[in-house]
């Protein structure tokens, strides 16, 4: 066994001595710089090698998001004392997203339940809480998406070297970009959040071994090439590629990139490809538990998945889904193979209907948005 260095032996006598003469007279002793810099080092290292790949393997969403909402801002308090801790942060800030994610899809549904019931002023309410809450999930999406490209450099180019530990946090990185997209659209643009964000999703998502990630990478790609007009390479079919994604989510138990095919469907209004995602996230999510390192993966996968089924139910006859993804309103059974039988007939939502003339008409929304262009 080595012998302790000089150094080494010194900086545990440093630290004693400081704790001992306490914070008080710390100032005076260089001590107060000493404490916190291995403080923040150290929280910071247990938060990205002990913390994020406990959260991981919880099935429990809400304990992410919320560990993510409390913690965020003391672990990036650190880059105060010491190296920035980008890698951390990026997950917290994931996780405080996903919290207002959720909050926004419930003025989704309220939104949409108003609108059926032909109650404008509730409607508009619940429109503007939305917008409010995609924007703050818009953000929090963004600053993870800012610790990514704080952490491996410029994505636009060639890749960049990861250690084989950091792919995870890479990967997270990546689905929070278009996360941040996606809501900002959903706000009409509040968060200001750069259009340039998805192409550069794509072409780092060819970084990673997608069939190692579950498909993620793969579906990431493809949703992009969907979404964004003109964005497909030629040679390329992303709807073949997402179903791809999707089977080797199913394989590896891991069914987030069923999630993001669901999602990439319900957006751009395929619905002849919408139902079968559905049927197909609901076979696989009966046929085998999660991989239990990555069941919060999973756990989301599935919440993203059931958020289009509830608004599907909402927006057809009034509340959410109470049975499996595949149990669609107007089906005969979940799995019958039918196809969809116009389930998703009214996906589009009529306009709010008027306020009788005997109530004041709602006061106009304030001014959305920051200034400022997109990039």
């Amino acid at each position: 066994m080595q012998a302790p260095t000089r150094r080494n032996v010194f900086r545990p006598r440093l630290l004693l001595a400081c704790l001992a003469l306490g914070l008080a007279a710390a100032p005076n002793l260089g001590c107060t710089g000493t404490l916190h810099s291995a403080t923040g080092s150290t929280m910071s290292s247990y938060a990205q090698q002990h913390m994020v790949p406990y959260l991981l393997g919880q099935e429990d969403v809400d304990v992410a998001c919320q560990t993510g909402a409390a913690m965020g801002a003391f672990v990036a308090s650190f880059e105060r004392v010491t190296d920035r801790p980008d890698l951390p942060v990026l997950v917290s800030m994931l996780g405080a997203g996903m919290c207002s994610e959720s909050q926004a899809w419930e003025a989704d549904l309220r939104y949409a339940r108003a609108v059926r019931a032909g109650a404008s002023a509730e409607a508009r309410d619940a429109q503007i809480l939305s917008e409010r809450l995609h924007t703050l999930a818009a953000l929090r999406f963004g600053a993870a998406w800012t610790r990514t490209t704080q952490a491996f450099g410029d994505l636009t180019g060639p890749c960049p070297q990861v250690q084989e530990d950091e792919q995870i946090f890479l990967l997270l990185g990546l689905a929070s970009g278009l996360q941040a997209v996606m809501h900002d659209r959903s706000a009409r643009g509040a968060a200001n959040i750069s259009l340039s964000i998805p192409q550069t999703v794509a072409r780092a998502s060819q970084c990673l071994d997608s069939k190692k990630w579950w498909g993620v990478p793969k579906a990431l790609a493809a949703a992009v090439y969907l979404t964004v007009p003109g964005a497909q390479p030629d040679g390329v079919d992303a709807a073949v590629d997402l179903e791809l994604a999707g089977l080797q989510g199913d394989t590896a138990k891991v069914r987030l990139s069923r999630g993001l095919q669901v999602v990439t469907y319900a957006t751009i209004g395929a619905e002849a490809s919408l139902v079968p995602a559905l049927q197909s996230h609901a076979k696989a999510l009966a046929a085998d538990p999660p991989a239990t390192q990555w069941k919060m993966l999973d756990a989301y996968g599935e919440q993203m998945s059931r958020h289009v089924a509830d608004l599907i139910w909402t927006r057809a006859v009034g509340f959410r889904s109470s049975g499996d993804l595949s149990d669609l309103p107007g089906q005969a059974t979940a799995t019958d193979g039918a196809g969809d039988d116009g389930v998703l007939d009214n996906l589009e939502e009529p306009a709010p209907a008027p306020a009788p003339a005997a109530t004041p008409a709602p006061a106009a929304a304030p001014t959305k948005g920051r200034p400022g262009k997109k990039k």
